[in-house]
């Protein structure tokens, strides 16, 4: 379960370069890396860091913010082993029935 606190991002909203959207789509894609990754830890930069304040969210604005190759690799990986392991289920389910 991930959570994203609205007027959290609006509160940052108001004295930031970064839009609303902006802000909610980065945060909501944090939170969405924390489930794919499976850990609670954030990165010295990039959009699993832990601190948003600053030159983080210039970056924000200027849509610097991303996942590092490592992040990008291993949640893709995740995301590839989850589908294999439902199209996996799916075809054993049909296989059952009769």
């Amino acid at each position: 379960m991930a959570t994203v606190y609205l007027r959290r991002i609006e509160a940052i909203a108001q004295g930031s370069l970064a839009t609303k959207g902006q802000l909610l789509g980065h945060a909501a894609a944090h939170e969405i890396g924390h489930l794919l990754l499976g850990t609670l830890e954030h990165s010295p930069g990039g959009i699993m860091k832990a601190d948003w304040r600053g030159k983080t969210l210039d970056g924000i604005a200027k849509r610097y913010m991303l996942f590092n190759r490592q992040q990008a690799e291993y949640m893709h990986y995740q995301v590839q082993e989850r589908q294999r392991r439902s199209a996996s289920l799916i075809l054993e389910t049909a296989s059952k029935t009769p």
